[in-house]
């Protein structure tokens, strides 16, 4: 064991403590900025993918594999992001935008993606994906809230994603 001969024991074990405890404080820190990065990440896809499929306009880009314009928005997607995880998020970004039709660009842009993915699941109404009060509910409301209000105010029947 290699001991420090300058510095008591004592005051080193309290620096050392101080180092790694505020190392653990950067740590949450970024943890809670990466969170909110991702959040903000998921808001832009959901605008941008549904610009760019009203608009069609992953048809003027040329497939650089065949060197002809897009045929599908699917596969400009997969040209666009081709890792796993990014074509993963990218997807669900795209089929979350696609089953809110009734949310406005900028609904998406505020929406929380912990209520905006299970708005768009197949397991909630086209009827109640529809509704006003549940859209502004998807910008404003905490998970748990989110899903109670679709459970007893819309008979819906989303399982709770608490352990």
């Amino acid at each position: 064991m290699v001991r420090d001969r300058f510095t008591p024991a004592e005051d080193a074990a309290i620096a050392l403590k101080s180092i790694l405890g505020h190392g653990e404080a950067v740590l949450e820190e970024c943890a809670t900025r990466l969170t909110t990065i991702k959040e903000r990440i998921f808001n832009i896809r959901l605008c941008c993918f549904r610009i760019v499929s009203e608009r069609e306009l992953w048809k003027l880009d040329i497939d650089p594999e065949y060197g002809i314009p897009y045929k599908s928005m699917y596969r400009w997607i997969q040209v666009l992001y081709p890792s796993d995880d990014g074509l993963r998020y990218a997807l669900e970004a795209n089929s979350t935008q696609k089953a809110l039709s009734a949310a406005t660009v900028a609904d998406l842009s505020e929406m929380k993606r912990c209520n905006a993915v299970p708005l768009a699941s197949k397991f909630v109404s086209d009827t109640c994906r529809q509704d006003r009060a549940v859209i502004e509910a998807a910008k404003t409301a905490t998970e748990k809230q989110f899903r109670e209000k679709l459970n007893v105010d819309h008979g819906q029947h989303l399982e709770s994603t608490e352990h």
